[in-house]
């Protein structure tokens, strides 16, 4: 065994089996005073070796890593390949079979035809199914959730089998089978001799052996040749497509050399400097990658006399880099490791590090074992300057470089000068602390909010107010400012020398006379950590959020400006001009001198941090496992965004094909949505928040991948999903049916079932009161009688057609659930339909009467269309409406027939104009309409199938004769159809005489 001792200032170091340790400093020293030789070109020397040592061996050759165990729900710990699919999912083959991770859990699939399932060869077609090879060389491939078997292959051993295009090639006891994928028809076979291993490029297909064969996607064979003088054994079975050339490497590797395969046969490339049996090649950004039992090698594809050697202690069976750029190791003795950045190394782990504090250049470290260290990042040094011996974590660290004085708390609160020398120690469980002056020290602590004077300062400004409020506590004196809380945090504003405690009770100011609660919309303010940044208090509540203030004490809100209104942020500090902030996912880096411009965004790839500080223009994390440094070009850079994909979309635990676009019964409304965040840097740790319908958003559980809607009432639905601030929206749509009873079909029908027995019965009842009263009459009225009688018989047919049509259009918006818009129609209908049956009675009716009718009558009518649809009633200033009566509902068949026939098929805007105006002897009524003219709505009813033809018109033209008949005046109408169908103009004359000038009759 050797051991070299190397001395300097502060301590020894010594290197032992090439390990490089320290020992405390004042021991090394007390125990070789007497032997001192003042040796200083020496100790130069020697002082570069140990700067040249500790660069070699300061930083682990390892980079930082997480672990993917079965204690993490991995299937085994025996992993054999691993692969990404197109979708972002991960694949793993192990010894428990094929798995599918995404981030949160494993999904394992089984067969029952599997003779085992340990297994490798990942492969995915172009028909999305994703294929594994066990190691007795059967194959299985996923396609719907379920793990199927290749039919009709006959392996002669395990072979990884190629997949190019839509064709498969494996190894059978012919030789080289090539399978067309999509029907598994076998194409081909070819001949072949020895074979040692096969591998495939995106053209080729390879049997490496004796000869190298070469296969094309058309089933083409070359071969190529083997040197003569190279023995079985050490014939290159591995192959590897890199980015310019064709890469081969022997299992045993016992030439130590690396070989290219190009069109003329092998030749030696690079030597290769490892010792071990290489189980796989893989490939990533120009590198080489080497899996042994004793870790992976990495060689660069442009400079193989480069590599590094990674997990020497881990089995080492594959390397894979996913689209995040993470990279994956499969192990046969660890599970998986998984690595954000490979070349992103941890600092001092071995310290166990738990806190830090840095100013300018200099960094001290707490550890989790009660132990504080300089550190020198250039150097990658340490240096231990206090040793506890409780064990206990340092759970705060602060350091007063003006005064070199450190301030921390492990089992006590410890205050310390850098060199090592213990200034004081108090019983208490100090939380935070802030330096007042040289002479002062303000401690939030549980159970009080004081003072506490580190040494006697004549010019400090709390002397005088120290000394009026002393009173022992535990032995030690103390100010107790605040007493009976829980303090958590205490910054100081030297200028006005304010001091704010954040408590279990509330945030308060206090210059050591009164305590003022600072408040937030009149409400406590709990704070679970204070940092001041140019005379502004940021503070970090307790419910996650960011709030900032000044000595006006006025707090805003910054989460929103920080744009983190969904971010739960757990960790808060603030170096120089940066904020540092950390929730669950990220760490968030904004530069207070610039408006909070966000200067870069980490991802906290699921650690557990628990310190966070700036160096050099580096972010510092610090976890268990070690410090991180990231500069902030690399924090900026930031790696593919998440993905959000829909599993299965399942209905009364049913699983339906398709994720969108169902249409269900009304008794399969129990909804289940199975998704995916596929986010592995941050661990999946990605907000999803949904809404239903447009309704609002809320988040989704975490511990789920599973959204349930229970119960759904019939309806169109459409769920949106939204991964944390992103305006990317992920939607499901599918309409759950009504009930049978409770269709527009059903309830229609019964309406008009209803109206039509309510029609008959009222008809029957007009006609029995008809007769009756004409064999009443006397026979000189009998032809009066006669022709009132008709005239009523054409009303009553004509009126409750009116009504079908009117209540249709009101059961619309019933159907559509428009309250507002039912309603107000309803009330206009019950108008209208008082007074046609108030009309119904009259020969004639005042014009005015007419006119709101016919208002009431388009006004329902009108809903019938869009929103193209207007009319107008113009009413010349001459005609006095309250005087004019004319026969009753003369005019509205005309309207009528211009809205049926004329506008309903009419596209674009339709307009009807109603225009009254008055000569010496007549009432000239027109209706004119831009519809599509008479004869085009002739040829329309003509091609109708139901033989419907126009009652309100042969109607109104009966009444019309019996109207004019004995009459010298009579009521005329005039038709002008408008060029080329643009629409139809009718002209009403009705004659003006002094009966019509009367008051309405009433017969």
């Amino acid at each position: 065994m050797i051991i070299v001792y190397f001395r300097a200032k502060r301590g020894a170091f010594y290197r032992h089996n090439g390990v490089i340790t320290a020992k405390k400093c004042n021991e090394f020293v007390a125990e070789k005073t007497q032997n001192r030789i003042k040796m200083g070109n020496l100790n130069r020397l020697l002082f570069i070796l140990i700067i040249l040592f500790c660069a070699n061996t300061g930083f682990s050759q390892d980079p930082y890593s997480i672990s993917i165990t079965t204690e993490n729900g991995l299937p085994s710990n025996t992993v054999y390949d691993i692969f990404q699919d197109k979708q972002g999912f991960i694949w793993i083959a192990s010894d428990a079979g094929l798995s599918r991770y995404d981030g949160f859990e494993f999904i394992t699939y089984t067969n029952d035809e599997q003779s085992s399932r340990s297994g490798s060869n990942i492969r995915e077609d172009k028909y999305g199914r994703i294929w594994y090879q066990n190691f007795d060389g059967f194959l299985f491939y996923v396609e719907n959730g379920t793990l199927k078997s290749m039919p009709n292959h006959h392996p002669a051993g395990y072979y990884p089998i190629g997949i190019i295009k839509d064709k498969l090639f494996a190894i059978e006891q012919q030789g080289i089978v090539l399978y067309d994928l999509k029907t598994f028809r076998r194409l081909t076979s070819i001949p072949t001799k020895y074979i040692i291993n096969t591998e495939q490029t995106e053209t080729h297909y390879y049997a490496l052996g004796i000869p190298y064969y070469k296969v094309d996607y058309n089933g083409k064979l070359s071969k190529l040749k083997v040197p003569a003088n190279m023995p079985v054994h050490e014939i290159p079975g591995l192959l590897l497509k890199g980015k310019h050339h064709k890469w081969l490497i022997s299992r045993t590797n016992n030439r130590k050399t690396c070989y290219q395969l190009t069109e003329k046969g092998i030749a030696p490339a690079f030597p290769l400097k490892l010792d071990a049996f290489i189980q796989s090649l893989s490939y990533t950004a120009s590198s080489l990658w080497l899996c042994t039992p004793k870790g992976v090698y990495r060689y660069s594809e442009d400079h193989p006399e480069k590599h590094n050697h990674y997990f020497a202690d881990k089995n080492i069976s594959r390397v894979m880099q996913d689209r995040e750029g993470n990279y994956w190791f499969c192990t046969q003795n660890a599970g998986i490791i998984f690595t954000p950045d490979i070349d992103h190394k941890l600092l001092f782990h071995d310290l166990k590090p738990s806190k830090i504090s840095i100013v300018g250049n200099e960094v001290f470290l707490g550890s989790s074992d009660d132990r504080v260290y300089k550190l020198n990042f250039s150097r990658q040094t340490s240096t231990l300057i206090h040793s506890g011996e409780s064990n206990h974590a340092i759970d705060q660290i602060q350091y007063d470089a003006a005064r070199q004085r450190l301030f921390f708390t492990s089992d006590q609160f410890y205050g310390i000068q850098t060199s090592g020398k213990e200034l004081f120690r108090l019983i208490m469980a100090a939380k935070d602390y802030a330096v007042l002056d040289q002479g002062y020290l303000a401690i939030a602590a549980s159970g009080s909010c004081s003072v506490y004077q580190l040494l006697n300062d004549p010019n400090s400004y709390w002397n005088k107010p120290y000394l009026a409020n002393e009173r022992p506590i535990n032995g030690n004196y103390y100010w107790n400012l605040i007493e009976g809380v829980r303090a958590k945090s205490v910054v100081y504003l030297p200028a006005e020398h304010l001091l704010y405690y954040a408590t279990n009770i509330g945030l308060f100011e206090t210059s050591g006379k009164t305590e003022n609660p600072v408040l937030l919309n009149g409400k406590p303010l709990y704070c679970a950590k204070l940092s001041l940044y140019k005379n502004r208090v940021y503070a970090l509540t307790s419910s996650g959020k960011i709030v900032c203030f000044d000595r006006r004490n006025e707090v805003k809100l910054l989460s929103d400006k920080l744009h983190l209104t969904t971010e739960l942020i757990q960790r808060m500090e603030i170096i120089n001009s940066k904020l540092l902030l950390c929730s669950q996912s990220w760490i968030y880096v904004y530069d207070l001198n610039n408006r909070y411009t966000l200067l870069g965004k980490f991802s906290t790839h699921s650690q557990e941090i628990t310190a966070l500080s700036w160096w050099k223009n580096q972010l510092v994390v610090v976890t268990q496992k070690g410090i991180m440094l990231q500069p902030i070009s690399q924090v900026s850079n930031q790696k593919s965004r998440p993905k959000f994909v829909i599993n299965a979309f399942k209905s009364n635990q049913q699983t339906l094909s398709g994720n969108s676009n169902h249409v269900l019964s009304n008794d399969q409304n129990n909804i289940e949505i199975s998704y995916s965040i596929l986010s592995f840097s941050t661990g999946g740790n990605v907000p999803l928040y949904y809404n239903i319908n447009h309704k609002g958003w809320e988040q989704t559980s975490d511990k789920t991948r599973i959204l349930k809607l229970a119960s759904l009432s019939p309806g169109d639905y459409t769920i949106s999903f939204r991964l944390g601030e992103s305006d990317q929206l992920y939607n499901v749509r599918f309409v759950i049916q009504p009930a049978w009873y409770a269709t527009t079909w059903f309830i229609t029908l019964t309406i008009a079932l209803g109206f039509c027995v309510f029609f008959f019965y009222f008809r029957s009842r007009i006609r029995s009161l008809q007769k009756r009263n004409v064999l009443l009459s006397e026979k000189i009225e009998l032809e009066e009688n006669l022709t009132r009688s008709m005239l009523t018989s054409i009303k009553s047919q004509m009126n409750p057609h009116f009504f079908y049509n009117a209540l249709n259009t009101i059961l619309s918006f019933i159907f559509n659930d428009d309250k507002k818009n039912a309603s107000t129609y309803l009330t206009k209908f019950s108008k209208l339909t008082r007074m046609i049956l108030e009309m119904s009675d009259k020969e004639t009716v005042r014009l005015t009467e007419e006119i709101e009718a016919l208002t009431l009558y388009l006004d329902i009518e009108k809903v019938r269309f869009d929103t193209d649809f207007d009319f107008t009633i113009e009413v010349d200033r001459e005609i006095e409406l309250e005087l004019i009566n004319i026969p009753s509902m003369i005019i509205q068949p005309y309207v009528e027939n211009a809205v049926k026939h004329g506008l309903l098929h009419k596209k674009g805007a339709k307009q009807l104009t109603i225009h009254l105006s008055r000569t010496a002897t007549h009432l000239v009524i027109s209706i004119d309409d831009n519809g599509i003219g008479r004869e085009r709505a002739n040829e329309l009813n003509q091609r109708k199938t139901d033989g419907h033809q126009s009652f309100a018109t042969a109607a109104n033209q009966k009444r019309l004769e019996l109207l004019n008949s004995g009459r010298n005046a009579s009521v005329g109408i005039q038709f002008i159809d408008k060029p080329a169908g643009g629409g139809t103009t009718v002209i009403i004359n009705i004659p003006i005489t002094n009966e019509s000038l009367k008051k309405t009759h009433h017969p």
